[in-house]
């Protein structure tokens, strides 16, 4: 699982969840459990799509964000 951080200048919010797909200005990637550490831009207002354990996939639609995981911990800053 990963611990994953969405942080707003409004919200603080801390999921527990099992994979994350990124869209960058390059393209596409997933985030998985054990993951190499990276820090990423995120393509402007793309969706951050996740999924919490034992529950459906969502979305984040992040507005000028940045994207960090390490050590099974991942944290979207944005806008």
């Amino acid at each position: 699982m990963i611990e994953l951080h969405i942080i707003t200048p409004t919200e603080n919010k801390v999921l527990l969840i099992e994979w994350i797909e990124v869209i960058s200005p390059t393209g596409t990637f997933w985030v998985g459990p054990d993951h190499a550490p990276l820090v990423s831009l995120v393509k402007h207002k793309a969706p951050v799509s996740f999924k919490e354990q034992g529950k459906e996939a969502e979305a984040y639609e992040a507005s000028n964000g940045i994207f960090y995981v390490s050590k099974n911990k991942a944290t979207l800053l944005c806008s």
